[in-house]
């Protein structure tokens, strides 16, 4: 049977799982379809992004309306660039210095130099056009990091479109003016006790894991975590037997081509320790020769520690 090594980036596989948001989720599917607009708010690490994720897959496969998605509003102007490509790629595109025709005939490798190379309000102006008339959802993540010079465009969004919107932030003063124009509200909680040990089982499903007192280790990672999923999934991820698995089947590999591994224990250190111990109560006993004997016996072991650590990192 062939095998195949399973990544270290344990943080990542752990990155889809969610537990415990289906009420929130139904809540948010219910009012983006009524066309309202909606604020995610919630802690940081508390899983906006995800339930965001969600949603848009969710509705991506309806034909009745536009979906649009915007990761990160740290660059305005790379937001707005991520939704003219989406927006070109549904057919729907509009710029007034170029023709309908020109634009439906147009690659994205073709169009996006020249999308790039104009002003943000230029390219705003583009995607408020292309939205005009039509049913679509804007889905915008990590809201709080817009600049207030970038909400007057939100505003226009707003008027062309349904926005989603999530912040971890609703209380931040410059984006109160536009916050208050969302009054749906879709706030997320730190996860009970039982569901963040139903998420902790299902990171168990994903990679190997060992404890003595599971239950207890459980109750430990929710007090740390206060029922935060990054955090329990984190700290679930530094504790993870996976770099371990993954250095033994590394190793089984190069035995398989004629590598020798030979391990480091404690009883070489230990015997070390001792030699070490042997030469130093030699010189206080005034024994020259158990001076000797253990001064040779730790240069040796440690000798011997050297060569076999130097070949277990050869190739």
């Amino acid at each position: 049977m062939d095998c195949q090594p399973q990544s270290n980036n344990t943080r990542e596989k752990y990155q889809p799982i969610v537990v415990g948001r289906s009420e929130e989720l139904a809540q948010l599917w219910e009012l983006a379809l009524k066309g309202r607009h909606v604020l995610v708010t919630g802690g940081a690490g508390i899983g906006k992004t995800v339930l965001l994720d969600m949603l848009y897959e969710g509705l991506r496969a309806r034909e009745d309306f536009y979906i649009f998605r915007v990761g990160d509003s740290r660059q305005f102007k790379a937001a707005l660039t991520e939704l003219a490509e989406q927006m070109h790629a549904q057919g729907i595109y509009q710029h007034r210095k170029f023709s309908e025709s020109v634009l439906r005939t147009m690659t994205w490798e073709k169009l996006a130099p020249k999308v790039r190379a104009l002003t943000v309000k230029d390219l705003a102006e583009s995607l408020v056009l292309s939205l005009a008339g039509r049913q679509a959802i804007l889905i915008w993540d990590q809201f709080e990091k817009a600049t207030p010079t970038e909400l007057s465009w939100h505003h226009q969004f707003l008027t062309t479109a349904t926005l989603v919107i999530a912040t971890s932030d609703p209380s931040n003063s410059k984006l109160k003016v536009i916050l208050d124009r969302i009054p749906a509200r879709v706030e997320l909680k730190e996860l009970s006790e039982p569901e963040s040990h139903e998420l902790m089982e299902e990171c168990f499903e994903i990679a190997p894991f060992a404890v003595s007192d599971l239950l207890w280790y459980k109750r430990e990672i929710w007090r740390k975590s206060q029922g935060n999923p990054r955090a329990i999934k984190d700290l679930l991820a530094d504790h993870s037997l996976e770099k371990y698995i993954d250095s033994q089947f590394i190793r089984s590999i190069q035995s398989d081509q004629g590598v020798r591994y030979f391990p480091i224990s404690w009883m070489v250190l230990i015997a070390t320790l001792l030699f070490s111990i042997h030469r130093y109560v030699g010189r206080g006993l005034g024994d020259r020769d158990a001076y000797i004997i253990g001064a040779a016996g730790m240069v040796i072991f440690l000798f011997l520690s050297l060569l076999v650590r130097k070949g277990n990192k050869a190739p």
